[in-house]
C-alpha cells in the first residue's frame, strides 16, 4: 500500500511513497532506498544531525566528488525514466488501480513541471534531452550514466549536434558527438557551448563554406524583407522610433556613429562622466574622467551624422536634392527670437535655425531678402530647383484632396497647362504625387484649385 508523507517546505504538495519492501522493480526500489539512507543522514524533515568532525580532508574531497558523480548518474537514470514515462503518457495515464495522476497534464513535460515544481520551459527541455539520449545519443547517455559528464554538458552536446545542418550525415554526427565528449573532459557546460558553435568547422571543413554561404544568403534576404523604420513624434520636440536593419547596414551605421563619438576627435563631443580617483590618490581633484559610449552620447553622434551627410550624395527627388529647407525672417537670421519653420512643418528656435543655415544639406529660405528667380515666364517649361523648393515650403505634401504623400515625393504641376498658355511660376504651380499627376492629365478628368487643395474629378458629360 502506498503511503502519503507531507513534503517538507510545501504544505500544498503531497508525495506518494510506496514502502520499499513492497517495491518489485529495482529502479523503483533504489529510489525509495536512496530516500531511506538520506532520511537517516539528514532526517525526514532535513533537521537531522550528522557529525563530520572525524571526516578528514582527503575523505571530504572524495565524498564531494563522489556525490557529484552520483548526482550526474542519477540524472542519467532520470532521463531513462522520463523517456519511458513519455512512452507511457504518464501525464494522463491511470495507474494499475485505475487512479489518474494527482497532477494531471496533457504532456509528460507539463506533468514533470508540476510534480517537481520547475519552470515549464526547463521541464520541456529536460524531457526533450531525455528522449534524444535514448533515441540517438547513446555515447552521451553512457558518459552521463558513468558520471564522466554532467547533465548540463549532456544537454549542450545534444543541442549542438541536433543544430547541425542537414548536409551533416549520420556518421559525421557521431563524430561530432565524440568530439564534444572529448572536450567535455576539460571544459564545463558554458565553455563547451561556446566551442560547440564551431563544431561544423571541425567535422566538415569542406562543406562549411557552402553551408555558410547558403545560410548567410538566407539571412540577408530575410533581413532585406524585414527591414523597416518607424518614427513617432511625441508632440514635445522629440521623435521616438523603432527600426530593423540588415546586419551589414547596422554595422556601417555603428562604425560611423562611433567614429563621431570617439573622444580622440579634435572636436570630440563633450560627454564624460567622472569615475573613482586613481589608485592611491586621496585628493578628489585627482579624480579622472573617462568617456564611455552611453546611449545618450551615441544619440548625439547620430544627430551629427545626419547633419554631416553631404547633400550632393543624396538622391534627387521631385527635381531637387533631398535637402531640408529652413524658412525664417531676416530678423531671425540676424539674431532675432522669432522661430523658424522647416519645410516639414516643424518649428525650431532662431538659434538652431542660424546654426543650420550654414550646414550642408540645409537650405535657408529668408523672407524680405533677394531670392532666386521664381517666375520663368514662357521660356522654360519645367520648374527649376528654386521654384520646387518654394513649392515645398508652401505645400508639405501632395495637394490632391486627402492625399498625404510627402512633398519630397511629388512633381511640380502647372495649374494652367503649359500647352494652354500656363506660366512656369510658383504662383501657377502646385505639387502632386506621381499617381495624382498622371490622373490629372488623363482624358476625362478635371482639376480645380481651391487655395492649397487640388480637387480631381471625372468630367461630367452633358447630353446633347
Amino acid at each position: 500500500m502506498a503511503i502519503e508523507e507531507r513534503d517538507s517546505g510545501a504544505d500544498a504538495a503531497r508525495l506518494v511513497r510506496t514502502p520499499v519492501a513492497q517495491r518489485t522493480h529495482r529502479v523503483h526500489c533504489f529510489a525509495g532506498r536512496a530516500h531511506e539512507v538520506l532520511d537517516d543522514l539528514l532526517g525526514v524533515d532535513g533537521d537531522g544531525f550528522v557529525s563530520l568532525s572525524e571526516l578528514g580532508a582527503s575523505a571530504t574531497r572524495e565524498s564531494i566528488v563522489e556525490l557529484s558523480r552520483v548526482q550526474d548518474r542519477i540524472e542519467a537514470l532520470k532521463a531513462k525514466l522520463l523517456d519511458h514515462g513519455d512512452i507511457l503518457s504518464i501525464g494522463t495515464a491511470p495507474d494499475e488501480n485505475g487512479d489518474t495522476p494527482a497532477i494531471p497534464a496533457t504532456t509528460t513535460a507539463a506533468w514533470y513541471a508540476g510534480a517537481v515544481r520547475i519552470p515549464a520551459r526547463a521541464a520541456k527541455q529536460t524531457v526533450k534531452v531525455a528522449r534524444r539520449l535514448e533515441d540517438a545519443f547513446h555515447a552521451t547517455r553512457r558518459a552521463l550514466g558513468s558520471g564522466h559528464i554532467d547533465a548540463d554538458q549532456a544537454a549542450v552536446i545534444v543541442e549542438a549536434v541536433d543544430a547541425l545542418p542537414d548536409i551533416v550525415v549520420g556518421s559525421e554526427r557521431r563524430h561530432a558527438e565524440q568530439h564534444l565528449l572529448g572536450l567535455a573532459a576539460t571544459y564545463d557546460a558554458q565553455d563547451l557551448k561556446k566551442l560547440a558553435r564551431h563544431l561544423l568547422d571541425v567535422i566538415d571543413p569542406d562543406g562549411l563554406d557552402e553551408y555558410l554561404a547558403k545560410k548567410l544568403d538566407e539571412e540577408e534576404a530575410r533581413a532585406a524583407r524585414t527591414c523597416f523604420l518607424d518614427m513617432r513624434d511625441d508632440g514635445m520636440g522629440t521623435v521616438h522610433g523603432r527600426f530593423a536593419l540588415p546586419g551589414l547596414n547596422a554595422d556601417m551605421l555603428a562604425v560611423a556613429v562611433n567614429a563621431i563619438a570617439s573622444p580622440k576627435r579634435p572636436d570630440a563631443l563633450d560627454r564624460e562622466r567622472p569615475v573613482s580617483p586613481v589608485d592611491g590618490a586621496s585628493d578628489a581633484a585627482e579624480a579622472r574622467t573617462e568617456p564611455v559610449p552611453t546611449p545618450e552620447l551615441l544619440g548625439q553622434a547620430f544627430c551629427e551624422y545626419i547633419e554631416r551627410f553631404p547633400a550632393d550624395k543624396l538622391p534627387v527627388a521631385g527635381g531637387i536634392s533631398a535637402t531640408v529647407v529652413v524658412t525664417m525672417e531676416v530678423q531671425t537670421l540676424l539674431g532675432g527670437l522669432k522661430p523658424a519653420t522647416l519645410d516639414t512643418g516643424r518649428r525650431i528656435t532662431g538659434g538652431e535655425a542660424r546654426r543650420l543655415a550654414s550646414q550642408c544639406g540645409v537650405i535657408p529660405a529668408v523672407f524680405d531678402t533677394p531670392s532666386a528667380l521664381l517666375d520663368m515666364g514662357r521660356k522654360i517649361r519645367l520648374h527649376n530647383a528654386a521654384q520646387r523648393i518654394a513649392l515645398r515650403i508652401t505645400h508639405k505634401n501632395c495637394t490632391a484632396d486627402g492625399c498625404t504623400i510627402p512633398a519630397a515625393w511629388c512633381h511640380a504641376h502647372h495649374k494652367t497647362p503649359w500647352a494652354s498658355g500656363g506660366r512656369t511660376s510658383v504662383k501657377d504651380g502646385t505639387l502632386l504625387c506621381p499617381r495624382h499627376h498622371r490622373l490629372v492629365h488623363r482624358p476625362g478628368y478635371d482639376a480645380t484649385y481651391d487655395g492649397a487643395v487640388t480637387r480631381i474629378s471625372k468630367t461630367v458629360k452633358r447630353r446633347q
